[in-house]
This record gives C-alpha cells, sequence and structure tokens, in this order.
C-alpha cells in the first residue's frame, strides 16, 4: 500500500486531529505521568452558552490545560475566540492549539504549536 498525500489545511488531517483527541477523551481518560506517577485526566468542555474546547487536561499541581485542535497550517486570533473565552472566564488556566501550522506561535496569550511538537512537549515521552 502506498503512502497519500494529505495537504495542510484540508479536512482529513483536521479529522484525524479529532479523531486523535477523542480517542484520548474516551479510551484513555487517565493515564500515569511515567516521570512522576501523577494521574492525568482528559477531559471534553461545552459550557450553557455553547462554547466548547476540543480537550481539557487536569494535570495534578499544575493549571487545567486547555486544547483546542485546527486542521489550518495559518491559525488566525478569529480561529481562538473560544479558547481566549474559556481562559478568561477559568482565570488560573494554560490553553494552547495544536495546528498544522509550521512554526509555533503566540496569539493573545495563546501558544499555536505543530501538532507533532505539541504532543512531544505535552504528553510524551513520559506518558504510558
Amino acid at each position: 500500500m502506498g503512502a497519500m498525500f494529505v495537504p495542510r489545511g484540508s479536512r482529513i488531517v483536521g479529522n484525524v486531529l479529532f479523531v486523535i483527541c477523542v480517542s484520548i477523551r474516551k479510551k484513555l481518560p487517565v493515564a500515569i505521568n511515567r516521570a512522576t506517577y501523577e494521574l492525568i485526566r482528559f477531559f471534553y468542555l461545552k459550557t450553557k452558552d455553547d462554547a466548547e474546547t476540543d480537550l481539557v487536561v487536569e494535570r495534578p499541581g499544575r493549571p487545567l490545560l486547555f486544547i483546542e485542535i485546527k486542521s489550518t497550517d495559518n491559525v488566525l486570533p478569529s480561529h481562538l475566540t473560544t479558547l481566549k473565552s474559556l481562559v478568561n472566564d477559568f482565570g488560573v488556566c494554560e490553553a494552547i492549539c495544536i495546528s498544522c501550522d509550521p512554526y509555533a506561535k503566540h496569539i493573545d496569550g495563546i501558544m499555536v504549536l505543530p501538532w507533532a511538537q505539541a504532543i512531544t512537549s505535552y504528553f510524551g515521552p513520559h506518558l504510558n
């Protein structure tokens, strides 16, 4: 079977990232950080006002981590409106956007990371 080329920013990339996110939430609602043996919990959040984020990560002794997943290779401030609103509502928390952007960047206080860098930085190599 040959490799398939998938252009950046395509819905396929976004769908794959979303499936990974859903799999983490449903099949691995709790993970163990092997470096510290702390439980890490994964949630989905949708507020009464229909604001939602793709993934919420609860890490002992650290602020909640809100993760938004975008398939674009050029995240814009308009893509982060809901995430910024959640950060303002929750106060002490951390928020990142995982995307197909080729380079990490900050937008309005939110770190936007290429997907591979985000997974390595936040979930590996110490996560079971």
